[in-house]
């Protein structure tokens, strides 16, 4: 009996230490916050986070974020603890006299508690911008040429009225 105990210790420390440098290596941030949004746990590299560790740790969510966003995490938080079900939000946020975009991803850990995973995709947004761009473009130049050969199919059906109109009028 002791045997397996040591055994399944081994185990689960083994798993465990899978499984923390998994976590670790994600370059995410992480929150951990209770129903009221208090930020229980973090993990990130501190120059990516919106306010200094000391600041925000053991404190609301809403107490350090800007209006814009408070509602949207209550909602969030809320919402992940009701259904049990990831949610998954977008916003910007200015930071360093930047804006950038991000990802949160809110999961289900507890009644009580949310895992937070937020991903810069400040990036990913700017792409897809100039993406749109270039479609535009693209089709609108598409439209153009289409126009410009209307226009020319026009001037050939005028110049066809004219001549029959001159035959007409030589008969």
């Amino acid at each position: 009996m002791e045997y397996k105990v040591i055994e399944r210790t081994k185990e689960l420390e083994k798993s465990e230490k899978k499984f923390r440098q998994i976590f670790e290596s994600i370059p995410d941030l992480f929150f951990l916050v209770d129903k009221n949004t208090v930020i229980i746990d973090f993990r990130g590299k501190r120059e990516d986070f919106y306010a200094p560790p000391e600041e925000f740790l053991n404190k609301k969510m809403n107490e350090i974020l800007p209006p814009n966003l408070r509602k949207m995490i209550t909602e969030m938080v809320s919402k992940t603890i009701i259904t049990k079900k990831p949610q998954i939000k977008e916003y910007s946020l200015l930071i360093k006299g930047q804006i950038r975009d991000y990802e949160g991803r809110f999961l289900f850990f507890s009644k009580e508690q949310v895992a937070i995973f937020i991903r810069d995709i400040t990036e990913r947004k700017l792409t897809e911008k100039d993406i749109s761009f270039y479609l535009y473009f693209y089709n609108n130049s598409i439209t153009l040429e289409k126009s410009l050969i209307s226009l020319q199919n026009i001037d050939i059906i005028l110049l066809k009225l004219l001549v029959d109109h001159y035959i007409i009028q030589r008969l």
